[in-house]
């Protein structure tokens, strides 16, 4: 047969466009479901999230898990991310919520963690919803190490995943960890943090990138 478009094979099976829409191949090109979605995701811990008639819903390679009923559907594996009109919320993959819509903005969980904006403020919650931080923050980003970079009237800091501050809002800047450690800015001078705060390196370089393995890329008043 012949394909408008089509993905790369997951767990055997592939999703493919005709001109009837969107459905799913295996390997041997034989037709596992019909082509007649307006979009279709790849086939992830067997699900796919597919469009129908402007909304969106979750499906098998057998059956339909969730109707399509949502302006956005993400399937991040043990939750899925649903928008309802402008709102965020998280569902089960048996359709039920597990948090209600009430965000602007969310991201995946990752190891029991999520940011959202609600109303204006970033929160750092917890599966059951629950805002774990004790202030409110301009931005809010994931940083690796288990820790997540907030800012606050333009000071940085880090918070972790009880949403304790670990690393002092006395930054200008704040990058996420690689390698162990965060390339920070402090008056316009470049250092590398550790993930419980310690100055690896002072703000004694011009510009920093972060390392790669034991290596990273500085610049000094003597060049690169």
């Amino acid at each position: 047969p012949t394909f408008l478009s089509a993905g790369v094979f997951q767990e055997v099976h592939a999703w493919v466009r005709t001109v009837s829409g969107f459905g799913v191949i295996d390997a041997e090109g034989q037709t596992v479901i019909e082509p007649q979605y307006e979009k279709l995701s790849d086939l992830t811990n067997g699900r796919l999230v597919f469009k129908q008639a402007e909304k969106y819903g979750l499906r098998d390679l057998d059956q339909i898990l969730i109707a399509p009923q949502y302006d956005r559907l993400t399937d991040d594996g043990d939750l899925l991310r649903a928008r309802e009109g402008r709102l965020y919320g998280y569902l089960q993959p048996d359709g039920e919520w597990m948090i209600a819509p009430a965000y602007q903005m969310a991201s995946p969980f990752a190891n029991g963690r999520a940011t959202v904006l609600k109303e204006g403020e970033w929160q750092l919650i917890d599966v059951s919803g629950r805002n774990l931080l004790a202030a409110d923050y301009q931005q809010l980003f994931p940083a690796g190490e288990q820790l997540w970079v907030v800012e606050a009237d333009g000071a940085y800091g880090a918070v972790n995943a009880d949403g304790r501050v670990v690393i002092d809002l006395v930054y200008d800047e704040i990058q996420p960890f690689s390698s162990g450690l965060a390339v920070y800015n402090k008056s316009n001078h470049w250092g590398y943090l550790e993930p419980d705060g310690t100055q690896a390196f002072p703000p004694e370089f011009m510009l920093a990138w972060p390392f790669k393995g034991e290596l990273a890329r500085v610049a000094t008043r003597n060049g690169f």
